[in-house]
């Protein structure tokens, strides 16, 4: 049986990090970066109560609306729950490298 030929070397590369994985930030930047994701979690909520609140007046007189809002008011809510879930994640996504 013949032995492998042990030919190691110590070799080194160098890695071009563009972003730290974990950097730190002050209030402002984490409310910069946050805020647009309250401010549509707020708004789809409200575009939710809105078109529930439509639909459900509007049911028995004009039925085809009525359904048309509660459609809407079900979709919003779920973008509602969607923003909700982005905010209070505590999972962080890096994305390329």
């Amino acid at each position: 049986m013949a032995i492998p030929e042990t030919n190691i070397q110590t070799t080194s590369v160098m890695a071009d990090i563009k972003k730290p994985f974990m950097t730190v930030t002050n209030r402002w930047a984490y409310l910069e970066k946050h805020l647009p994701i309250w401010k549509s979690y707020i708004r789809y909520r409200m575009y939710a109560a809105g078109f529930g609140l439509v639909g459900i007046l509007t049911i028995f007189s004009i039925p085809p609306l009525g359904v048309l809002c509660l459609a809407a008011a079900t979709y919003y809510w779920q973008n509602h729950l969607l923003m909700k879930g982005r905010l209070t994640s505590a999972r962080s996504v890096i994305i390329g490298h």
